[in-house]
């Protein structure tokens, strides 16, 4: 017998399975919302290591930018490159 939390897990995965692909494929909306400079690092970090993207790299570039400069802001940094490297999340390729 399933239990009543793993059916809502199941449902939950695949919702965001489907926000993902959502994301995936409206990319270029998504890093040029205002919306985008709300997210937590951590998602941050997960939408760069996503496999395709349909944006060009240098937006993608200038939005991390622009949302390490406000994460920065937030926490009371200066403005530096050393502060906004600290705010943002590093991506080994």
């Amino acid at each position: 017998m399933i239990s009543v939390y793993s059916q809502d897990a199941v449902c939950i995965v695949k919702f965001l399975s489907t926000c993902w692909q959502v994301v995936e494929r409206q990319s270029k909306k998504v890093f040029h919302s205002e919306a985008f400079f709300e997210i937590s690092k951590d998602t941050l970090c997960r939408l760069l290591r996503m496999e395709r993207l349909s944006v060009h790299e240098i937006d993608v570039f200038r939005a991390c930018l622009h949302w390490a400069e406000r994460r920065a802001s937030l926490l009371n940094l200066a403005l530096t490159p050393a502060n906004k490297r600290q705010v943002g999340c590093r991506i080994t390729v």
